[in-house]
């Protein structure tokens, strides 16, 4: 009589190969959303550089941030405004393209850190935009960029962005970025309304019709200008301009 052989696979062996599968399936997945994340940063660096080749000639202000040391920030506009480290602010090699530094920023560092660009501006409701980078994990209130005591950018608690650039209440977006993540935030805006983007031009992360505000004091980043309600994390490529840029 001859023995019969089987071919089928034992329950262990079952086992084992479905385990494989769901590793592998676990490695694809984390390998396709970093690749979706690094598309999301090098859309955005690519958009960054655009607005900077399109309406460069009306920059007042381009703080890169890629001394890598010393206390110094440069202006790379032509206009002069170069910027002074404060307190605590140290040089990062964080930065969206891995490329460069940024700096961070801690509010709990006494006296705040921040960045003086001696640099005072004149925001007489005409046309401008500001874009910048921003990395932050944290719930805590904090200006990102202000205007004499006025924030133009600040993150609210639990990471929702705000503008004060409208009088009399600011205006507040409905999306959090307090994700750890590098965002490329877009404020422009004219005599008739203010609109922030976040990582794109294509869809308003938020619009308000408020004149805003004629401003003429200095420039901060990282806190008000006369102190206080400091931010944490990570800034890079702050970029001033006066003209407006439109939804594309």
């Amino acid at each position: 009589m001859k023995r019969r052989f089987s071919s089928g696979f034992t329950l262990v062996e079952l086992m084992v190969v479905i385990a494989i599968i769901g590793l592998l399936s676990s490695f694809a997945v984390v390998s396709f959303r970093n690749a979706k994340e690094k598309a999301r940063v090098a859309a955005a660096q690519h958009l960054s550089r655009s607005i900077l080749d399109g309406i460069g000639e009306y920059a007042v202000g381009v703080w890169g941030f890629d001394e890598c040391a010393g206390s110094a920030v440069r202006d790379g506009s032509g206009q002069g405004h170069n910027g002074t480290m404060t307190y605590g602010t140290t040089w990062s090699t964080d930065t969206p393209l891995g490329i460069g530094c940024s700096l961070t920023f801690d509010s709990a560092v006494s006296g705040e850190t921040y960045v003086d660009p001696d640099f005072t501006w004149a925001l007489r409701n005409n046309s401008f935009t500001v874009s910048l980078w921003i990395k932050t994990a944290t719930d805590d209130s904090g200006v990102i960029l202000s205007q004499d005591d006025t924030p133009i950018l600040l993150e609210g608690s639990n990471g929702y962005l705000h503008t004060c650039l409208t009088s009399p209440t600011c205006a507040t977006g409905s999306k959090r970025y307090n994700d750890g993540k590098w965002h490329l935030i877009i404020v422009t805006g004219n005599q008739d309304s203010i609109r922030i983007f976040v990582d794109n031009l294509s869809t308003p992360y938020m619009t308000t019709p408020n004149t805003p505000t004629t401003l003429t004091g200095n420039l901060a980043i990282g806190h008000l200008y006369h102190g206080g309600w400091g931010f944490t994390g990570l800034i890079d490529d702050v970029n001033v301009y006066q003209a407006e840029v439109m939804a594309r």
